[in-house]
Order: structure tokens, then C-alpha cells, then sequence
């Protein structure tokens, strides 16, 4: 008899611990967020355009997602994030035909965690053009590490394209799912 006391006990005590959690969960928020930063590109390298067949250019700016009111609200009870999707979007270039040649590569990074992206072709930079950065190789889920540290990261970019004086600023932008349990 004792020990069917006993077992009932346990499993009851068990059962009130699950219940406090799954009451706990009941609470939790999930908001949609996008961040994202401009990445200001400026190529001038010397030399003469006959004498290149292409130009290096290097850009990388800090995205923090405390930016964000929602983010900023609730930082300090912030279960997770999820990565939705990640592009990147030319908003403005100061002259015709300039191109991204293959192998220009982009990059999302902290202390202990990066994520990067090659362009397998060549890119035609126009106003508004945009491509993903998808999760070949769990590159979200190196984002997603990324963003769980709730504080500033770096984008960059670096690479190649055909044209000398030339600016460009490209938007690079993180879709991301935020849970958050004010509890």
C-alpha cells in the first residue's frame, strides 16, 4: 500500500512539474522581424581600366538587433529565433553594366559563429535586383547561433565586378521568427 502511495505521489508530483511548464509555454510570444543593414560599396582601385579586367571592392557594416522595438522589449526573455529567409537587394548604383563576378562572397558573423554565401555567377547589378542566401550547408542555422546571443553582428562583403568609381549600396536582410515568454 505504501508503495502504491508512493508511486501515486511521484506521478502526480510529475504531472504538476509538466503542467507548470506547459502553463509556462502558454505565455510565450512569436513575432516576425527583419533585419538589416546597408552595405556601402565603393570601388577605387588605381590603374587604368584596359590595364584591369576587373576590381576588388570590400564593404561590412554592423546589424544590431536591439534596433528593433520588439527585439528590444522582450531581450532579456528571449527563448529562440528562427531564420525565414535571407536576401540581398541592390538599392541604388551609380552607373550602367557593372557586374558581381563569380566568387564575390557574403558574410554574417560574430565572435564564435559565421555564415557565408558565394556567388556561383556572375550577378548583373541593377537597381532592385536581389538573390537569397539560402541554407545550402546549414548556413541559417550558423545565423540562427548568430542571432541567439542577442547582441551586434557583422555583414560583409567581398569580391569582384567589372567597373572602376563605382558605388553601390547593397541591403542585406534577415527574416527571422523571435519566441519570447515575458514570464
Amino acid at each position: 500500500m505504501k508503495k502504491i502511495l508512493n508511486f501515486t505521489l511521484m506521478l502526480l508530483l510529475a504531472i504538476g512539474l509538466s503542467s507548470c511548464d506547459k502553463l509556462k509555454n502558454l505565455a510565450d510570444i512569436e513575432f516576425d522581424t527583419t533585419l538589416s543593414g546597408n552595405l556601402n560599396i565603393l570601388v577605387e582601385e588605381p590603374g587604368t581600366k584596359s590595364a584591369l579586367v576587373s576590381y576588388s571592392f570590400s564593404a561590412n557594416t554592423n546589424i544590431n538587433p536591439l534596433d528593433d522595438d520588439n527585439v528590444a522589449k522582450y531581450i532579456d526573455n528571449i527563448k529562440d529565433w528562427s531564420v525565414n529567409g535571407i536576401t540581398a537587394r541592390v538599392v541604388s548604383v551609380n552607373k550602367p553594366n557593372v557586374v558581381f563576378l563569380s566568387g564575390t562572397f557574403f558574410k554574417v558573423s560574430n565572435n564564435t559563429h559565421s555564415a557565408q554565401w558565394t556567388l556561383p555567377v556572375d550577378f548583373s547589378v541593377v537597381e532592385n535586383a536581389q538573390f537569397s542566401l539560402d541554407n545550402s550547408g546549414g548556413a541559417w542555422d550558423a545565423v540562427r547561433q548568430i542571432l541567439l546571443k542577442n547582441s551586434a553582428f557583422n555583414i560583409m562583403v567581398d569580391g569582384e565586378c567589372t567597373e572602376n568609381d563605382v558605388t553601390v549600396v547593397i541591403k542585406l536582410s534577415i527574416g527571422a521568427k523571435v519566441t519570447a515568454n515575458p514570464l
